[in-house]
């Protein structure tokens, strides 16, 4: 009888020892997990300058004009602006490129009786990386309804602040010299960057 509880309980013992070793991860030469990369699908924009502040002024000077002389608006420029941008893109349906790209629309939000204000918008600085976006090549007359005024923007970044990004040049110029008063007017230019 002794016999066979030592033979019960060896056969116990060793079920039990293959059953736990059956649990038991094994470690081997290699080990693996998952990470997660997650790059946002976003584009932030902003007009910088290096005076601090981005309004501008443009005021036609009509010291020592002549009677009978046209007031010169064309003398009425200002370049302090700089547009800057930070954009990551996306593959459409995620994809094969070519990749989805954005761009840059500005429009003003009243018009001056009289005056066309008009924007010349010059081909990015170089001082980013990415691919940049193409400026409209010549100066367009803002108006109430938005105007493409950069295409083709990828992923890239300008670099920040004044001297970086695209320059801004505004200029006046007399569209209806009839319709002209004598006003201060301010108006809002808004840039907004967007998908093609």
């Amino acid at each position: 009888m002794k016999k066979l509880s030592l033979i019960i309980a060896a056969v116990f013992v060793l079920g039990m020892s293959n059953h736990v070793m059956g649990v038991v991860p094994v470690d081997d030469e290699d080990a693996s997990h998952n990470v997660a990369v997650n790059v946002p699908n976003f584009a932030i924009i902003d007009i910088e300058t290096s005076g601090g502040d981005n309004n501008i002024t443009l005021d036609p000077s009509v010291s020592g004009l002549e009677a009978g002389a046209e007031v010169d608006f064309t003398s009425v420029t200002n370049s302090d602006l700089w547009l800057n941008y930070t954009a990551v893109t996306d593959q459409p349906g995620g994809g094969e490129p070519p990749l989805n790209t954005r761009k840059v629309t500005v429009a003003m939000d009243q018009v001056i009786a009289g005056l066309d204000i008009t924007l010349e918008v010059a081909s990015d600085a170089g001082n980013g990386a990415g691919t940049m976006g193409i400026a409209e090549e010549s100066a367009l007359t803002l108006s109430t309804s938005a105007q493409d005024i950069i295409t083709g923007i990828g992923t890239a970044y300008t670099g920040d602040g004044a001297t970086n990004g695209h320059n801004l040049t505004y200029s006046l110029k007399a569209s209806d010299y009839e319709q002209l008063v004598s006003a201060s007017n301010t108006i809002t230019v808004t840039y907004t960057i967007t998908g093609e």
